[in-house]
């Protein structure tokens, strides 16, 4: 599954640079490419509108390609 950076971004602004509540700087990408983030009071998420087939992509030599979806998040 390839996730956009455009993608990526636009859940940016959701997360927090706090220290204090590091667990909220982060983003979450979920199997089926939705892509999420909260600050505590702002939740986005976004979604893929067209899936890039894994075969559109280069294979980097020594490493074992992943074909499918991930079972977790």
């Amino acid at each position: 599954m390839i996730i956009r950076r455009d993608t990526l971004r636009a859940v940016l602004p959701a997360t927090t640079a706090d220290d204090t509540r590091y667990y909220l700087n982060a983003i979450n990408i979920r199997p089926d490419g939705t892509v999420e983030a909260t600050n505590g009071h702002v939740a986005i998420q976004a979604k893929e509108k067209g899936q890039f087939p894994d075969e559109d992509f280069p294979v980097v030599p020594g490493v074992e390609p992943f074909h499918g979806n991930p079972d977790g998040n």
